[in-house]
């Protein structure tokens, strides 16, 4: 229905409580302050989430409650074997039992934060992208230049143009961000594998990131392969 036009938007019933909830499951898995944001209003012109700004309890159950309206609650909503739930269940509520804080409420202000951030330091990832980097359906070349500009900026540079490439950054994290700045210092043609199907290579005046690994002919070539194995990253082969 949406590739015909039938369908232009999809409301998703995402709320408040949800969002606080994914920033932070994103802070315990070392997000940065892209993953601040926690869920967006707007995602892909297409999905839309209209009460993202009210909470589950003062806003939303309590509108139901008054106006006689029955809903219906999860079962599994209730179990703690989620990281979700435990977030939900223990973790707020003992916050903000324990300092007498809203935490939800503070975390929804960083949100907002983070976000003017993000869409400043975006505007100027994309000036760096379009002067330094070059993309086709093959491989994406980053100029070496690049790897002077400040972290604050490389790092984003760097997940977006995994982003550009992948169409996602998912199980990509600051780790895998870290060894690509260090790869650009190391000899040329080294390679190393970031997950299946991402690869990137040294060359002496770009880096660039591939879907697949060249053809390991020349002796000059010395193959890296990253596995991430209980969040620790370890090289299987030698330099």
């Amino acid at each position: 229905l949406k590739n015909k036009g039938i369908i232009t938007k999809c409301a998703l019933a995402h709320h408040a409580d949800d969002d606080v909830e994914t920033i932070i499951m994103r802070i315990f898995n070392g997000t940065g302050i892209e993953g601040i944001e926690g869920i967006k209003v707007k995602r892909d012109g297409f999905y839309i989430r209209p009460i993202l700004c009210l909470s589950r309890l003062n806003d939303i159950e309590r509108y139901l409650n008054n106006n006689n309206i029955e809903f219906i609650i999860d079962k599994s909503n209730l179990s703690e074997d989620y990281l979700r739930n435990k977030i939900r269940l223990s973790l707020i509520p003992k916050i903000n039992e324990s300092f007498s804080k809203d935490i939800s409420k503070n975390i929804l202000t960083l949100k907002e934060i983070s976000s003017y951030d993000n869409e400043y330091f975006s505007d100027i990832v994309k000036r760096f992208i379009d002067k330094y980097v070059s993309i086709d359906c093959d491989c994406i070349t980053i100029q070496k230049n690049v790897f002077t500009l400040h972290k604050s900026i490389l790092y984003r540079l760097i997940r977006q143009c995994i982003f550009m490439f992948c169409g996602h950054i998912n199980n990509v994290s600051f780790k895998h961000i870290k060894y690509i700045e260090d790869l650009s210092i190391k000899n040329v043609y080294k390679i190393i594998q970031i997950k299946k199907n991402l690869f990137v290579v040294n060359y002496n005046k770009c880096i660039k990131i591939l879907s697949k690994a060249p053809n390991i002919l020349d002796v000059e070539y010395s193959f890296l392969e990253l596995i991430d194995r209980n969040d620790i990253l370890k090289l299987k082969l030698g330099e």
